[in-house]
């Protein structure tokens, strides 16, 4: 069967741009699904489709995180390593990657591999960053493969 740019569960349109893609998120971020939520926060970190905000992404990545969201404990994470719409901290930072990574998500077991083999926010340990870099490379990850890799070397 042809889906020729259709939803293969509902056959709605899908959307053409960022402007419909926001659209059809609101409705779901209003009923509280994570998943929209953690995807809605991704729009205002990056402006894409509505302006750019660190606060309503943090706020939105918060809301589905709490509801076990990995990919919002990974972006959660990412903003406090970085300092993007919150105060800097490398401790914040491990704390939702370590929940993410205990969800099985190889972008946070990466992240934690870079925390762990530089020493921020936690003690330095090349042990521990080639645990989290092998968690992350036997999921695909290439860059968690290359950092294995250099380590191996």
């Amino acid at each position: 069967m042809k889906m020729d740019g259709s939803c293969p569960l509902c056959r709605a349109k899908a959307p053409t741009s960022q402007e419909e893609i926001i659209k059809y998120l609101r409705p779901w971020v209003k009923k509280k699904k994570a998943w929209a939520q953690s995807m809605m926060g991704q729009m205002y970190r990056d402006g894409k489709g509505v302006k750019q905000s660190y606060e309503m992404a943090r706020m939105l990545y918060e809301l589905a995180a709490q509801q076990g969201n990995a990919h919002a404990m990974c972006n959660l994470g990412d903003m406090y390593y970085s300092g993007q719409g919150v105060e800097q901290s490398y401790e914040r930072a491990k704390e939702y990657l370590e929940q993410a990574a205990h969800l099985g998500f190889a972008d946070a077991q990466y992240n934690l591999g870079v925390l762990s083999r530089d020493g921020k926010g936690v003690m330095q340990s090349y042990a521990r960053a080639e645990k989290y870099f092998e968690l992350a490379a036997e999921q695909g990850d290439a860059y968690a493969q290359g950092y294995l890799g250099s380590m191996y070397k």
